[in-house]
């Protein structure tokens, strides 16, 4: 997880892991290969978006030079990916605390 100071955001490379937050928000990310949720800390504006090989590529190159990555929904549309917002804060309250659980 990073944090920012308004929020944080969370990407997700691990295939059962994004089922995972699929299932726990009724979300068809089925082919994904990533995901990137960003969210702000009252859980108010809670996006997630699609990743793709490009985006991953950026990721590591970021991640390789202590940067953060954060994609945006323009980059997505651009590459024809899924995207949205999440209007059910306690679903994502669930598997947010989930994740966390598993982290530790």
């Amino acid at each position: 997880m990073n944090k920012s100071p308004n929020g944080e955001w969370i990407s997700i490379f691990n295939t059962e892991e994004i089922e995972r937050f699929s299932w726990f928000l009724k979300i068809d990310l089925k082919d994904a290969k990533g995901l990137q949720i960003i969210y702000d800390l009252n859980l108010v504006d809670i996006s997630w978006i699609e990743l793709d090989s490009e985006d991953i590529e950026c990721y590591n190159n970021c991640l390789q030079e202590n940067l953060p990555y954060v994609s945006t929904f323009e980059n997505a549309k651009n590459s024809d990916l899924k995207f949205g917002k999440i209007e059910n804060s306690s679903d994502f309250k669930q598997w947010l605390d989930y994740y966390k659980n598993k982290l530790k």
